[in-house]
């Protein structure tokens, strides 16, 4: 069992491929702080180049993230608490926006 997922960090029109085998779960919290601290989350999960299964696939993908540090934008999906409840993520999220403005 786990929880995979893949998170990618565009820049400058290049990405970085990594992978967490634990992490889609809680991909929420992990990302909600804003952008330094979800880059330095990213940052500590497995590079795909190096080891691990690399892409996923939609059988195996439970969640991913990609953050473009050029248009600053974050699209993510995962986490179990928000998935079905709809008052809570519609409050996630503007939470969460206050925390990664612009």
């Amino acid at each position: 069992m786990g929880q995979r997922a893949n998170l990618i960090i565009v820049r400058e029109q290049a990405y970085e491929l990594y992978y967490s085998h634990w992490c889609a779960n809680t991909l929420p919290a992990d990302l909600f702080w804003g952008p330094e601290y979800a880059l330095s989350f990213i940052e500590r999960q497995t590079r795909a180049e190096e080891s691990g299964p690399g892409w996923l696939n939609e059988v195996w993908a439970e969640g991913g993230a990609v953050i473009d540090l050029e248009k600053r934008k974050l699209l993510f999906y995962g986490g179990e608490d928000i998935l079905l409840d709809i008052p809570l993520r519609n409050l996630f999220l503007r939470l969460m926006g206050c925390i990664w403005q612009g």
